[in-house]
């Protein structure tokens, strides 16, 4: 690869085969279960944006591997008991 334009390219040319296709204990093909999620992507915003985040990992005496992790919120507000002596 000599380009961002060049593998997506070739990505292009894979997507027509890959939507026939149906992954293991799926009951959808990939191309319905793309249909069916494609109204729900919103556009990606205009200002750049770091995509990745570098990291090093460290791993313990059982070959385990611990990484950093964010708390990520999902849409709508968050709901949290009302603190004690406040408002009634």
């Amino acid at each position: 690869m000599t380009s961002l334009t060049e593998l997506n390219a070739l990505v292009d040319q894979w997507d027509p085969g890959d939507e026939g296709r149906r992954l293991r204990s799926k009951t959808r093909i990939i191309g319905e279960s793309c249909a069916q999620e494609q109204p729900l992507l919103r556009p990606l915003p205009r200002e750049v944006f770091e995509t990745g985040r570098w990291f090093i990992p460290r791993v313990n005496r059982f070959g385990q591997v611990t990484a950093p992790l964010q708390l990520l919120l999902g849409p709508g507000p968050l709901h949290r008991p009302p603190a004690a002596g406040g408002d009634r």
